[in-house]
């Protein structure tokens, strides 16, 4: 007498748990649909302007007490953002070393922007001191809102205050410098 009765609980019960799996499916749906169209209408960037944006105004000190700001920027520039307490950016590090020791130009067509933030930032000034112009810029600083730069790492290069190239991956942006 008590079998027929359980089975039946049970059942419904199950019946329940279905419905709701297929609500939250539906909703995961919706979420992603949401997210990706999100993405596509600008509302999501990529982390730093895109190619063909121009660079918006920005002052700042190195740290070697040399004066950078957006009017400054000349010929072609390599800029990279790096966060100290940000894993990418410590191994993307020694590849934008690399590649800016090989700018033409040298370090004054080279711009690194360090996020004052948790982490060693001296080990990663030290690696960038004397292939870059290293800037120190605080979280949403004026260097970082110039280039929206959001995601760390960032790269870029700059023909003048436009970007010609930007990414995440500083073998896939500086392509443009080396083209130089």
């Amino acid at each position: 007498m008590f079998v027929p009765i359980a089975l039946a609980v049970l059942g419904a019960l199950c019946l329940l748990n279905l419905l709701f799996i297929l609500g939250v499916v539906r909703r995961l749906r919706e979420h992603s649909t949401a997210i990706a169209a999100l993405g596509r209408a600008g509302g999501m960037g990529d982390g730093v302007l895109a190619a063909g944006s121009e660079v918006g105004a920005f002052s700042a000190t190195t740290i070697e007490g040399e004066r950078v700001s957006a009017d400054g920027l000349s010929g072609r520039t390599l800029v990279g953002f790096f966060a100290p307490g940000c894993e990418p950016c410590h191994l993307q590090l020694p590849s934008f070393v690399d590649i800016a020791a090989d700018v033409p130009g040298g370090p004054s067509q080279v711009l690194a922007v360090v996020e004052l933030g948790d982490g060693d930032r001296a080990a990663m000034v030290d690696r960038l001191r004397g292939v870059a112009r290293v800037v120190l810029d605080e979280p949403g600083g004026a260097v970082t809102k110039a280039f929206a730069a959001e995601a760390f790492p960032s790269f870029c290069v700059l023909d003048e205050r436009t970007i010609t190239s930007s990414g995440h991956d500083i073998t896939t942006v500086a392509d443009p410098v080396a083209a130089v």
